[in-house]
């Protein structure tokens, strides 16, 4: 009888060592996961910009000036490659394409030449990536005309391109 509940301890014993399996949740409903705000774009227009002649989520906003247009569009983050391709036409790789920090975004700059139908044309964007969307813009202008641009108008917008929270763009009047 001894050698009886010495088996049987032992046995309790050894099967307590046993891994335990994996659990597994399971919900009635889908859970989707809550995508992040989207931020608003702030930037310094010209005084020569028209209003917004053109605006959409898929194509962003477009403003005619007196010698370029200028467009901001918002896309969904993740492939860097792809959205310098959609915005320029040009593959990554073959832009010299400047990555820097702004604040907590990541800002691409990159400049192109493209004929056009009235000539070659010059463009310049400039991208911050704040882990969720890539904030984009993008001025084109006439070769002939790009050069006194660069050193006027473009440097004060490009300078003055940021994203905030839109609570903070509402509230700061811009």
């Amino acid at each position: 009888m001894r050698k009886l509940w010495v088996l049987l301890i032992l046995a309790l014993l050894l099967t307590g060592c046993k891994p335990q399996g994996e659990l597994e949740t399971v919900m009635d409903g889908q859970v989707v996961p809550k995508q992040a705000e989207k931020m608003e774009i702030l930037i310094s227009l010209p005084e020569n910009a028209a209003s917004a002649v053109m605006s959409s989520e898929e194509a962003g906003t477009v403003y005619f000036c007196d010698d370029f247009v200028l467009t901001m569009q918002t896309t969904q983050s993740g492939d860097m490659h792809r959205t310098v391709a959609d915005t320029t036409g040009f593959p990554y790789d073959r832009l010299p394409v400047l990555e820097t920090v702004q604040g907590e975004a990541k800002r691409y700059d990159c400049v192109w030449t493209a004929a056009g139908e009235s000539g070659d044309q010059v463009g310049r964007c400039a991208i911050l990536d704040d882990g969720n969307y890539h904030y984009v813009l993008t001025v084109m202008a006439d070769a002939e005309k790009a050069g006194e641009l660069t050193e006027n108008l473009w440097n004060d917008v490009f300078s003055s391109f940021q994203i905030v929270k839109p609570d903070a763009a509402i509230n700061s009047g811009s």
